[in-house]
């Protein structure tokens, strides 16, 4: 059998601290700037509520945040603003806002004014462009300020939110390396400094001798973003998604050179066939896919692979199309082992494998939960996981499965 072990990074190779210091530092900063207290900060709870509505990306996070508090602050002003300092000078000097908002009273209204396919900050600015009776923040739709708020949260070349954000993730230096030319912040990188690994030392040489051995193909699947060499979407080297925040995490787990399964690798693959991204992202199967042909081939097969197998495959005709997956997979059953912390990761895998056992490419899953949260616990159970309060345990115990 051929064994492929798929690791998501955050709960899973390490335990995330970085992405929630950046945000909150990233917040403080423009916070400073408009001469407002540390409280107007999002709380741990509203972070809560933004997450368990689908807004995980701190792309959007920031900028709703404060989008929020300029349509707060103008309810009661008669101004137009031209640009985002000038908005920020008007704020310094006419101190518009005692009371703090609530950043998360609207989002039922924000998802309700949101278009598939675009990230939520950005088709909320496309409602203003669109100019409808009911704007996600009224007292916002006539700034011409809104754009740099808004817009373009996923080029770090036209959001500020954004590129303070990103600064702080990476720190001055691999910005610097990877951003050349952008304005940059002397800071550490909060991703190196706060993230920490969920494995030993002991399990990390181990796993990697595996891998080393060729007794494990491993891939990485995950929302990080990762840098292709060379690579920028549609000729843009200041998108968001191809910084190398999940190589970072690789190399703090032991296991840097696995395949990447990352962000930036679907953002290539959405790219080469005309896909969008949000439909592309586990718990879509094509996450899975690419992850497992990623874990056995180099990225141009893997991703011709994953594209012969995801499309609608009830009819014959299209399981004729499977033929052709020698090319990309060894000649025995495929030993599949997915260490996920949530449950969309483990419905990505389950759909890929069935999808494989259709074309007649026998699979047999593991699938191993990481959690100690009891209502993520019961919900990784109902999916038929084995799950475990970390990571070490469970890689342990599947390590065991594969050796004997």
């Amino acid at each position: 059998m051929a064994t492929i072990f798929l690791l998501d990074i955050d709960g899973v190779l390490v335990k995330p601290g970085g992405y929630r210091t950046a945000l909150h530092r990233t917040i403080a900063y423009f916070l400073e700037q408009l001469g407002l207290p540390s409280h107007f900060n999002l709380t741990e709870d509203e972070i809560g509520i933004f997450e368990a509505n689908g807004i995980t990306s701190e792309w959007d996070m920031i900028p709703l945040t404060f989008a929020t508090i300029f349509d707060s602050a103008l309810s009661s002003y008669k101004i137009r603003l031209p640009s985002l300092q000038h908005a920020i000078n008007w704020f310094r000097i006419t101190n518009p806002l005692v009371d703090r908002p609530i950043h998360t009273a609207n989002i039922p209204k924000w998802l309700e004014s949101s278009t598939p396919g675009l990230p939520l900050a950005d088709s909320l600015y496309a409602r203003f462009l669109e100019n409808p009776p009911n704007q996600p923040f009224p007292n916002l739709a006539n700034q011409p300020f809104v754009v740099e708020i808004l817009a373009n949260t996923r080029d770090f070349s036209k959001n500020a939110f954004s590129r303070v954000f990103q600064n702080h993730v990476l720190g001055e230096d691999i910005f610097k390396q990877h951003y050349p030319g952008l304005p940059v912040f002397p800071v550490e990188s909060t991703l190196e400094n706060y993230d920490k690994p969920n494995l030993h030392s002991e399990l990390q040489l181990e796993l990697r001798k595996e891998i080393e051995n060729g007794r494990i193909h491993a891939a990485a699947m995950t929302l990080r973003p990762n840098r292709l060499s060379g690579m920028s979407l549609n000729g843009n080297p200041y998108r968001a998604g191809f910084s190398p925040e999940a190589e970072i995490a690789l190399r703090l787990t032991g296991v840097e050179g696995i395949a990447l399964a990352g962000y930036g690798t679907l953002l290539w693959a959405c790219q080469r066939y005309q896909l969008a991204i949000d439909q592309v992202l586990k718990p879509s199967e094509f996450h899975a896919l690419l992850a497992i042909g990623l874990a056995l081939n180099q990225p141009v097969d893997a991703l011709q692979f994953c594209m012969s197998l995801y499309q609608d495959n009830s009819s014959s005709e299209q399981i004729n199309l499977f033929t052709n997956l020698s090319k990309y997979l060894p000649n025995e059953t495929l030993n599949i082992h997915i260490f996920e912390d949530s449950p969309n990761g483990l419905r990505s895998v389950r759909r890929a494998s069935e999808i494989l056992n259709k074309a007649g490419w026998p699979v047999i899953l593991h699938l191993w939960g990481i959690t100690d949260h009891p209502h993520k616990k019961q919900a990784l159970e109902e999916l038929g996981a084995r799950v475990f309060s970390s990571t070490s345990e469970a890689l342990k115990t599947a390590l065991k499965l594969t050796s004997g």
